[in-house]
């Protein structure tokens, strides 16, 4: 993938999940906008929960200072926040210096993911994380 590409895609997909996140912190939570929006295509179309349902009432919930509770619903949140949190500076840092250094991690950490054993331990943390929100029921 070209760098452009890659910052363009970043880019909004960054932007989309502040929105998605702001409007559910600002609309009080995921319950008024649950009834209308689902997010989860995988549970809307199969009624089971996918490894990272939970994931944004878990941001929420950090964003509360309710750190515990996030962590039960979903341990992805706590990613989800510091990716969040890093990737504006590192647009900016990238911009300003005209360097590609969230290309380069990018590019490092598809690496690293594409190892037989780092792979195989991203599947089973996954499996577990998909047969706990079964279990729970998100």
């Amino acid at each position: 993938m070209q760098p452009w590409k890659f910052y363009t895609l970043m880019l909004t997909l960054t932007l989309a999940a502040y929105g998605w996140v702001g409007l559910c912190f600002f609309s009080n939570g995921m319950d008024k906008i649950s009834g209308s929006v689902h997010p989860c295509i995988i549970k809307t179309v199969t009624g089971i929960p996918c490894p990272s349902c939970g994931t944004t009432r878990s941001v929420l919930l950090i964003l509360q200072g309710k750190f515990y509770d996030a962590l039960q619903f979903n341990p992805l949140g706590f990613v989800a926040v510091f990716v969040l949190m890093t990737l504006p500076f590192l647009f900016f840092y990238d911009a300003f210096k005209q360097r590609n250094l969230l290309f380069r991690l990018f590019t490092q950490s598809e690496k690293v993911i594409c190892n037989r054993k780092s792979a195989a331990l991203l599947i089973l943390f996954f499996l577990i994380l998909w047969g706990r929100n079964i279990h729970k029921g998100l």
